[in-house]
């Protein structure tokens, strides 16, 4: 084949793609959301309102145009996302401490109280502040606040002595982002309560989901197995904190983690046995089930319970998304139209991007679309064969039918999701096809059934008999989930990818997916270039945090750290991004040598990779370390910034730049502040 060969076969396989545009738009929208939060510095509004003007002027130019108009509208959409994540941005404009302050007093309304893991006391939720020393346009929309003692109500207006902190930063350069996280959840400082300044008044003002929520969670307490009561209670109004921590580890270890989120699967198992049940109620009445479309009755009841069921849970953007995708589904099935597509998928998509752009880089958003996704486009390609199965007689067939679809849906959800499960937990469970194919049906039939009925029976206060069915399937649950979690070998753990090495992936996914004709499988071009990037990556040798009061390295595979009994936090974000099992982090020795540290009075020096890194504890004594080594990093602040040629990072730099990475062959040093620039949530 010549050139124009090839162009002409490009042209023809570019033109087959118009049929599945609209797929194509939150891709292209969601491209311009990434570009947005990617920047190092905020840009100025105009240009985004420029820019999608001059967009829509180009379409309204180019319409008709073939693929040229095409490909305007792609690049329309992709200019509309940026411009829609900066005005979300300045909509949000949630003002953030600038330093830690306290005591200090606040007075504010509590919105949500929720229960902490035995022994840990209560988080508070408060909104409507007044914070001293701080002006109105000063004070944040919202703070979170820790307590183990006092009785709190949601509504009640609270006058407090507290300690308030700056959201964290992220622990390392590329680790997870707190601050730009609460900053669109409105939270500008967090911190705890020293005691009570008055006595907590009731306000006019109420929160009829919240008081409904604790009253449900405490009839759960009330009558459950206080073994089993924090999980069903996180299973119902989505509270999770209450969950011990080897119960979490075992959801987490077994690959059922997932079912502790109230997310897709329990909003729509929920809404679609309310769909179910009040259709065969209704179909049971001979004059309904006659003379009404008792279907679409049943589909807006259906979404009713879903509705409520994600007020429940708490209203957050992983459910309000489910929500969107469920309403789509049953307005499909009122339209009479399929409520199963990947059209209905990149619709929810592009709306839950619109209403919160900020979701495209949580994770949720990216495994669950990944998993839906990709569950829709394997079972369009098995269809002939499963409308072939279906036909046949026999109870042994469907229920061939049924293990088997568990079984693949775990299956092809686990390979759609990996690829963000290592990139943002860096583990996987590989365990989880079993483990799902026994626990997700239990939620199926068992636990999200009786949460139905608890709910409809709490009212009347006949809830009991309903809520020990669900404490046996909570039992049940948690026992297949500690005996996988207890298996060898039960967990892959890796070391933290790059960033360009996701976004590589994704990209050849989405190729992969939703490319029509022959180059569909150009999308494996950059799986492998990420695979490739993933394997040439070198995580760093030398990790510092923000106070430069913990240092670690590491070596020969191990994680050695400067000490284990403050900033624990840290420890097990840095075991998690060097691919470490939780507390296998190893202490440096006080005084003496272990492994390549040697440690005195005055610094710990450590010889690896060819370099010599002086880690000083008393900054007196920092001309004596800049003879021996060529990189100091001072846990304290040093008069002296500079040493010749020798790299020197002190407490200063911490406090200016955040977390410290550092790589020794060749020497290379990152921050958090340089990886991710200054924007609204860290000015």
């Amino acid at each position: 084949m010549n050139i124009k060969d090839y162009t002409t076969s490009l042209i023809e396989e570019c033109a087959r793609q118009k049929a599945n545009l609209f797929l194509w738009t939150p891709v292209f929208f969601g491209l311009g959301v990434g570009v947005y939060f990617s920047l190092l510095s905020e840009p100025p509004l105009w240009i985004a309102l420029i820019l999608s003007g001059l967009m829509l002027v180009a379409v309204i130019l180019t319409r008709g145009c073939g693929g040229i108009s095409e490909i305007t509208i792609l690049v329309s959409m992709a200019v509309m996302g940026f411009a829609v994540a900066q005005g979300r941005t300045h909509i949000i404009d949630t003002p953030v401490i600038k330093k830690e302050m306290g005591p200090v007093g606040v007075t504010g309304t509590i919105e949500m109280v929720e229960d902490l893991e035995a022994g840990k006391g209560r988080r508070l939720l408060l909104r409507d502040l007044e914070i001293e020393k701080l002006l109105p346009e000063q004070t944040p929309r919202k703070i979170r606040l820790t307590t183990k003692k006092g009785e709190y109500a949601t509504g009640q207006r609270v006058k407090l002595l507290a300690k308030l902190n700056r959201p964290s930063p992220p622990v390392a350069p590329g680790a997870f982002d707190f601050q730009r996280h609460l900053y669109y959840q409105g939270i500008g400082a967090v911190g705890f309560i020293f005691k009570e300044l008055e006595t907590p008044q009731e306000t006019n003002t109420r929160n009829y989901i919240e008081e409904l929520r604790v009253i449900i969670a405490q009839r759960m307490e009330t009558h459950l197995n206080p073994e089993v009561a924090p999980m069903a209670i996180a299973f119902t109004n989505g509270q999770r904190a209450e969950i011990s921590a080897s119960d979490n580890n075992a959801m987490r270890d077994s690959g059922l983690s997932h079912l502790i989120s109230i997310s897709g699967l329990h909003i729509g198992i929920f809404s679609a046995f309310v769909f179910f049940v009040s259709r065969l109620l209704m179909a049971c009445v001979p004059g309904m089930a006659l003379k009404h479309p008792i279907k679409k009755y049943a589909a807006v009841l259906g979404f009713l319970s879903a509705a409520f069921y994600t007020m429940l849970a708490g209203n957050s953007i992983p459910t309000q998304r489910t929500l969107i995708m469920i309403g789509m589904a049953y307005l499909a099935i009122i339209l009479d139209r399929s409520p199963i597509s990947l059209r209905l998928v990149a619709f929810a998509a592009l709306a839950v991007l619109v209403i919160a752009p900020e979701s495209l880089i949580s994770v949720s958003f990216q495994m669950s679309f990944a998993a839906v996704a990709a569950l829709i486009l394997f079972f369009e390609w098995l269809r002939p064969v499963w409308i072939k199965w279906g036909q046949k007689p026999g109870i042994l067939i469907r229920i061939f039918m049924y293990v088997f679809s568990i079984c693949m849906t775990t299956v092809i959800a686990t390979i759609a999701t990996a690829p963000f499960s290592l990139f943002h937990f860096q583990q996987l469970a590989l365990y989880g096809l079993p483990a799902n194919a026994l626990a997700v049906p239990l939620t199926t039939f068992i636990i999200m059934p009786a949460i139905v009925f608890t709910l409809l029976l709490m009212p009347l206060h006949l809830e009991y008999a309903a809520l020990k069915v669900l404490e046996w399937g909570m039992e049940l649950l948690l026992w297949i989930a500690h005996q996988i979690a207890a298996l060898p070998h039960g967990v892959w753990l890796v070391e933290m990818w790059p960033n360009a090495a996701l976004i590589l992936m994704v990209i050849g996914l989405i190729i992969f997916g939703l490319w029509e004709g022959r180059l569909r499988f150009t999308g494996f071009v950059p799986i492998v270039a990420a695979i490739v990037l993933i394997l040439a990556h070198k995580p760093p040798d030398i990790l510092m945090s923000q106070k430069f009061d913990l240092a670690g390295y590491r070596e020969n595979g191990d994680l050695y750290v400067s000490g284990k009994r403050k900033n624990k936090f840290s420890i097990q974000a840095w075991e998690r991004m060097s691919g470490l099992p939780e507390g296998s982090a190893k202490a440096w020795p006080k005084e003496g040598q272990e492994g390549a540290m040697n440690c005195d009075e005055h610094a710990c020096r450590l010889e690896m990779q060819g370099q010599r890194v002086s880690f000083l504890k008393k900054p007196q004594y920092i001309n004596d370390e800049c003879a021996w080594t060529n990189i100091v990093l001072s846990f304290d602040v040093l008069e002296q910034g500079k040493c010749g040629d020798v790299l020197v990072r002190d407490k200063l730099d911490g406090y200016r730049n955040g977390a410290h990475a550092l790589w020794l062959n060749p020497v290379k040093l990152e921050t958090v502040e340089e990886m991710r620039g200054h924007r609204p949530w860290n000015d």
